[in-house]
């Protein structure tokens, strides 16, 4: 009886361990986050994305920034994935219930601050690009419409011809009398451009932005809609 008691604990044993090192490898790679619900309300940040290193480590960012680090286990009897903060917010809440509805899409559950929070993610293969990366560069203002009205000529005259976007979040208007500054920021869940003169002669702009490839970009306000194209030299 006790030899049979033993083989039976070995069994368990050996399939808790076999299930832990099966999930750890279906776990294992780059996920990017597609939604995050809390409550009723989503919540998901634009270009969210973890590794899952084999060693146990992670690394986590939004596009090319990283901004939390620290280490990983997953237990298989719970199904429950704990990550362990060593660089970023702590982490407060405690475990994920983990469900893995494919091999390339996986589902995370837990309470936060009485709300049960919903996330899903899916494997990808590159660091997804933010908006905010997208969005730095030179543009030359192409096409310009009001209600669905081309007004590109008038807008151009009157407004400016080009912006430019750069790296430290400085924003510059370019007009045919010189240039108008401002800093820029985009919105953590949502592509939309914040846009704040220095010189307070515009009030703060908020822009919706859409991206078709990395050489157009779209800002809708309202009726109007203004189309980029990106440059690699300033207008003369």
């Amino acid at each position: 009886m006790v030899i049979r008691a033993n083989k039976k604990l070995n069994l368990i044993v050996f399939l808790s361990l076999f299930l832990s090192l099966n999930v750890n490898s279906q776990i294992t790679g780059l996920w990017e986050t597609t939604s995050v619900t809390v409550g009723q309300e989503s919540m998901t940040p634009l270009a969210k994305w973890t590794q899952f290193n084999a060693d146990g480590s992670y690394t986590s960012g939004n596009g090319w920034l990283i901004n939390s680090a620290g280490t990983w286990e997953f237990d298989a009897t719970s199904n429950s994935l704990t990550v362990n903060v060593e660089k970023g917010f702590a982490n407060e809440f405690g475990p994920f219930s983990v469900e893995m509805l494919s091999d390339s899409t996986m589902k995370w559950i837990r309470i936060e601050n009485g709300e049960e929070v919903i996330v899903y993610n899916r494997r990808i293969v590159d660091v997804p690009k933010h908006p905010a990366t997208l969005a730095v560069g030179l543009w030359m203002v192409k096409e310009v419409q009001n209600e669905g009205v081309e007004i590109a000529e008038s807008f151009i005259s009157e407004e400016f011809q080009a912006v430019f976007v750069r790296w430290d979040n400085l924003f510059q208007e370019i007009t045919a009398e010189g240039r108008r500054s401002g800093i820029w920021r985009v919105n953590a869940h949502r592509p939309v451009i914040d846009i704040l003169y220095y010189d307070g002669q515009k009030p703060l702009q908020y822009w919706e932005m859409d991206f078709e490839g990395e050489t157009i970009m779209t800002w809708k306000r309202d009726d109007l809609m203004i189309t980029f194209e990106r440059l690699d030299a300033f207008p003369e």
